[in-house]
């Protein structure tokens, strides 16, 4: 509960820091527009990301390194790779329980497939099939 505590801590730090960077770049620009919608935009966007982020990372049992997160208008993105369905469905449910999330487009974020077995193995004609050491005759020393 600590860890993420201190996580999310680091998280709204770090959002909060890029937020005023773009406010004072946006304030020494000599062309009189107004951005300051696209810059709470793109704040309130770089933080949600930052938080899933965060928040995957305190997920039990979720390898969330895998796991890449664009945020658009309040619309998460996943994607990556998962070992199972389950860490699919988590790392949604994560990402939903983020303030400010409208909606989460899991579509990019696959399940590996699991390994092939290697019982099928075939040896090809021509090749010497592996043998197991001989014991020595009975009597013999080892």
């Amino acid at each position: 509960m600590k860890k993420r505590t201190i996580l999310s801590s680091i998280a709204f730090a770090i959002a909060l820091g890029f937020g005023l960077q773009t406010n004072a770049l946006a304030a020494e620009s000599s062309v009189n527009v107004d951005h300051s919608a696209t810059a709470s935009e793109a704040v309130s966007d770089a933080w949600i990301t930052t938080k899933i982020k965060t928040d995957l990372a305190a997920t039990k049992n979720l390898k969330s390194g895998d796991i890449s997160v664009e945020t658009n208008n309040g619309v998460a993105t996943l994607t990556g790779t998962v070992p199972s369905e389950i860490e699919v469905k988590k790392a949604v449910a994560t990402a939903k329980s983020v303030k400010g999330v409208q909606k989460v487009d899991a579509a990019g974020l696959k399940v590996k497939e699991p390994a092939k077995p290697m019982n099928n193995l075939t040896i090809p004609s021509g090749e010497q099939q592996p043998t197991m050491p001989m014991q020595p005759p009975a009597g013999e020393a080892k």
